[in-house]
């Protein structure tokens, strides 16, 4: 079967090589043959890191550039108008049968593919749950002109398609009350899941060069976030932790890893110390990853955030490291709650996070990092992930 997933992204863009092409790759030898289009304003750079990593993985890639001139919001809504003649040109090169789009702007794209492609079969990554994550962080007000056109593309879309495939049960229920129980058994879960023999720890003396090229000393402690950043990312509160961890042992170190440095650049008060900022390669994550001592999977609490499934958590756990993570974010609590390995932050309170440094000093050493690796390769694993997929994918063959 080959299957066309339509992608629609900013300029930070590794989770579509990090997640997605393992994923893929493990999915051939089951018959299925994914190809990728991307439509996005990325760097250069970017783009042609994705490229190369597609040709390793011999996956089919495509870019097709998002106009951000002479306005964004003008240069992306022409992009937008002419978006289904390069996937019905694509879609003919490759002999395509299924397509399938991730979130919003690709499912309105694959929409109008199916008014020139109608025998088409139509599978929708509905991801999280992206429109209300809109209307959570980046102002979309419900009720509103756009508000409602884009309930009227997910309305659409999860109405043709065979198949819909979320991040959390919790996602599901909320998709299902908005169309109809009789829309359910198309929904299925799948695991954003890690490569297990990519991400694990590495051996003493390379986590010594890694210390070393940072010019962190060797016995520091050192706290890591790897991802995005922006409002929903509790980036203050990384800030709160680091501070008070400071107080506790003023050689402690914060290293974020993400590919939007600038944003916390711009905030970081120039009064705090021994925060690094880097950006690197996905395949440089695990040894950066292996020199921490705790990790933060922090994300502030919002309705949208119920149908998210963080990937950062599966990075850390595979490592092995204790971890603090957010309550409130898809169905993560629920796996989390009560492992040794694992403060779970109710909240972004004061009173919360001075819990957390407290765990953090008193019990974070104590934990087996085994036991997170056997959690993490139980319900973030790329093995898992795979599975996940293999499984719902079966019901568009019947």
């Amino acid at each position: 079967m080959r299957i066309l997933f339509i992608a629609w992204d900013g300029p930070y863009v590794n989770y579509l090589d990090g997640l997605f092409l393992p994923i893929f790759s493990g999915l051939k030898k089951y018959g299925y043959e994914f190809h990728i289009l991307h439509f996005t304003w990325a760097d250069k750079q970017s783009v042609d890191a994705i490229t190369e990593s597609c040709k390793k993985e011999n996956i089919p890639y495509r870019h097709v550039k998002v106009w951000t001139w002479p306005l964004p919001v003008i240069g992306k809504y022409l992009t937008l108008l002419q978006a289904h003649r390069h996937a019905l040109k694509f879609i003919a090169e490759n002999n395509i049968e299924v397509i399938m789009p991730r979130t919003t702007m690709p499912a309105r794209i694959a929409l109008t593919v199916l008014r020139y492609k109608p025998n088409l079969k139509l599978i929708f990554d509905a991801d999280g749950l992206p429109i209300e994550e809109h209307v959570d962080f980046a102002g979309l007000k419900k009720g509103s002109f756009w508000y409602n056109q884009l309930k009227k593309i997910e309305k659409e879309i999860v109405a043709k398609a065979e198949l819909i495939l979320c991040r959390s049960s919790k996602a599901i229920e909320f998709l299902v009350q908005q169309y109809g129980e009789d829309k359910r058994s198309k929904f299925h879960v799948v695991i954003n899941g890690r490569n297990e023999s990519m991400f694990q720890r590495s051996v003493e003396n390379e986590i010594a060069k890694t210390k070393e090229s940072l010019v962190i000393p060797p016995d520091c402690f050192v706290a890591v976030y790897s991802g995005s950043l922006g409002p929903q990312y509790g980036v203050d509160q990384m800030l709160y932790l680091h501070e008070m961890l400071l107080r506790w042992n003023p050689n402690a170190y914060l290293l974020i890893l993400t590919g939007n440095p600038g944003y916390l650049s711009r905030r970081l008060p120039k009064s705090l110390h021994h925060v690094l900022i880097k950006r690197v390669l996905v395949q440089e994550v695990p040894r950066y990853l292996s020199i921490a001592n705790i990790a933060f999977a922090l994300r502030k609490a919002a309705f949208s955030m119920q149908g998210v499934s963080p990937i950062k958590l599966g990075e850390y756990l595979l490592i092995g490291l204790p971890v603090i993570a957010s309550a409130g974010i898809g169905d993560t609590e629920d796996i989390l709650q009560n492992k040794p390995f694992c403060f779970v932050l109710n909240d972004f309170s004061e009173a919360s996070l001075d819990k957390a440094v407290d765990w953090i000093i008193h019990r974070a050493a104590n934990t087996d990092p085994q036991d997170a690796r056997q959690c993490g390769e139980a319900f973030f694993g790329l093995r898992k992930a795979v599975e996940s997929y293999r499984i719902a994918l079966s019901n568009v063959n019947k």
